[in-house]
């Protein structure tokens, strides 16, 4: 089972690394594909398009003195080929604070709730403070590159997947890594309609690219 840590570090790792994210309001919905930057605290600034439904929305609030509630939608995506990407979700709830209008208003959001959902799992809320407190896993800006590096290296994926109990588990249904962080490896074997994940954990805690790839070669001898 994931550790709450460990879920605060993926959920600032899925905000460090944000690109869209679906807003949700008192009377609309949206979704945000630019003007999205996360800050070192966590919390989000949302640059808002110019007689769009929100920004008109924040605008009427910011001139009654009222600030506007939402909720942020945010998805980690695996970052290599596999039958469903979506890893997990992150919901995070608060006030939208005007920092500046012009064009169209930049808002910062605080997070004051927070919710994380795996695929396929329950519910769990995170602590606002624990959050805050968080860091950003050291392997969040490499783990594209490790992970595809592992999808390349054949010999390394079988030696993992048996390591992982999948030899003659699943014939013809491909191994593919699916997560890497300071702490292990999942795999998945990718069966359709019924995948099976399988955390692989490091010896030794890896805090950059070297360490975690000798972790994965420990991990694949046979």
């Amino acid at each position: 089972m994931m550790l709450v840590r460990d879920l605060l570090s993926r959920a600032r790792s899925v905000v460090d690394a944000v690109g869209s994210l679906d807003v949700a309001w008192d009377d609309g919905t949206c979704r945000l594909d630019t003007g999205v930057t996360a800050l070192a605290d966590g919390s989000l600034l949302l640059g808002l398009d110019e007689g769009s439904r929100l920004a008109a929305r924040v605008e009427r609030a910011d001139d009654e003195g009222q600030d506007v509630g939402v909720c942020l939608g945010l998805t980690d995506l695996a970052p290599v080929a596999v039958r469903d990407r979506v890893r997990g979700r992150l919901a995070l709830a608060g006030w939208l604070e005007v920092r500046r209008a012009g064009a169209g208003p930049v808002c910062r959001l605080e997070p004051v709730e927070l919710v994380w959902r795996d695929a396929g799992g329950p519910a769990v809320p995170l602590d606002p403070d624990g959050y805050r407190d968080a860091v950003v896993d050291p392997l969040a800006e490499h783990e594209a590159d490790l992970l595809l590096a592992v999808a390349r290296d054949r010999r390394m994926l079988a030696f993992l997947g048996a390591r992982a109990g999948f030899a003659g588990a699943g014939r013809g249904h491909p191994v593919r890594p699916l997560r890497v962080d300071r702490h292990g490896l999942d795999l998945r074997l990718d069966r359709p309609g019924d995948p099976v994940d399988v955390r692989l954990p490091f010896d030794l805690d890896a805090t950059g690219p070297g360490l975690a790839w000798a972790g994965l070669e420990a991990l694949a001898r046979p």
